[in-house]
Parts: C-alpha cells; sequence; structure tokens
C-alpha cells in the first residue's frame, strides 16, 4: 500500500513522497525548483530530502509579486504608476 508523506524544507512545502511499500520512495514536487526529481526514485526519505536540498541550493528561488506590486516576501516597496507626461 503507498503511502504519501509531505515534505518540507526550511518549513516550506515543497512536495509529496510517495512511500511505495518498500520499492523506495518517489517524489511529487509542488516547487518548480524541484521539478527534475519527479519520476526519480529514492531508497529512503533522507535521501530524496538530501536530493531537495542540494537541488533547492542550486537554483535561485522563484519570486512572485503580489496583487498590490510588492514582492512576496515583502522586500520590495510598493511600485508607483508611471508619471511619464510625453513632455
Amino acid at each position: 500500500m503507498k503511502q504519501s508523506i509531505v515534505v518540507e524544507i526550511a518549513g516550506s512545502f515543497i512536495g509529496v513522497a510517495i512511500d511505495d511499500a518498500g520499492a523506495g520512495f518517489g517524489f511529487v514536487a509542488v516547487d518548480e525548483r524541484l521539478r527534475d526529481l519527479a519520476g526519480r526514485r529514492w531508497p529512503t526519505l533522507g535521501s530524496l530530502r538530501f536530493a531537495a536540498r542540494r537541488a533547492m541550493r542550486s537554483q535561485p528561488a522563484q519570486r512572485r509579486c503580489r496583487h498590490d506590486g510588492r514582492v512576496a516576501d515583502g522586500a520590495s516597496e510598493p511600485r508607483q504608476p508611471s508619471s511619464d507626461t510625453g513632455a
């Protein structure tokens, strides 16, 4: 019987490990940086987590903008409307 296990790194949900009853662990990624890990198998959950951490370190995080123009982590100021008058 297969069992799914939530996988988090540094408190962020990155995907789900699928325990295939002794046949190793598969992975379903929700973070774009980990798409290359999907469809592969690992002998242990620890080895899957290690591969995920390594992949996340090798690629910069995608920054998403909120509806108000701020970066999702709050690191930037809101965007100001353009006041280009063309003069």
